[in-house]
């Protein structure tokens, strides 16, 4: 009989072919991903999805039944990022000494320059989650998940926070967050973003200290 402490000991081999397999899908999400930033959802079809990865459309169709669900999974993987990045950094938040203002501030700046990476990727999932009701509920269900976060750093703060309704203001600055984000992103040539930016840290930093 073959001891546990054997099973344990051994190496994890990975099949060449799930290896592969991970790899071509990346290949197609990232294809799409550049696809979708550059040319809209309604513009980019399967076709061009396995031109721009160098595979042949069969194989794009081995890993997705079409655009709409390379989407999704785009928009899952993207919400992961994010959700990943604010759990992080509340996590080290709420092991530092740091005030609540300055909390604030540190949690726009990350956010806002994950915005920035993906801007126009951005601008799509908005336009995409209007017209497709499953994008709605992956990108509610992810909001959901963060504003659990959030409201785990506002109990580490306490009393330190003066809003009546946690949840409601929770959505009101969430919604906020991305509207102030878009619109430098859109414009960031033509207006002075670190002044837009500061401005809406105060902004928030005056709504949360009531």
């Amino acid at each position: 009989m073959t001891s546990l402490k054997g099973k344990k000991n051994r190496p994890r081999i990975i099949k060449p072919v799930q290896k592969r397999s991970i790899e071509t899908r990346n290949r197609i999400i990232n294809a799409a991903k550049k696809l979708f930033a550059e040319k809209g959802f309604d513009d980019t079809n399967t076709n061009l999805i396995a031109s721009q990865s160098g595979l042949s459309i069969g194989s794009v169709y081995a890993h997705f039944t079409n655009k709409w669900e390379i989407f999704h999974t785009i928009l899952e993987n993207f919400s992961l990022e994010v959700f990943e990045y604010l759990k992080e950094s509340i996590n080290d938040i709420t092991k530092d000494r740091i005030t609540l203002n300055e909390a604030i501030e540190l949690l726009v700046h990350g956010l806002y320059k994950a915005h920035m990476l993906n801007g126009q990727l951005n601008a799509e999932i908005a336009k995409f989650i209007l017209k497709d009701p499953e994008a709605g509920k992956i990108r509610s269900a992810w909001e959901q998940k963060m504003n659990r976060e959030i409201i785990r750093l506002i109990a580490h703060f306490g009393s330190h926070v003066k809003i009546e309704n946690v949840e409601i203001g929770i959505t009101v600055v969430h919604r906020s967050a991305h509207e102030v984000f878009q619109y430098l992103y859109k414009n960031k040539d033509q207006v002075d973003e670190k002044a837009i930016l500061k401005e809406f840290i105060t902004m928030l930093q005056r709504y949360l200290n009531g």
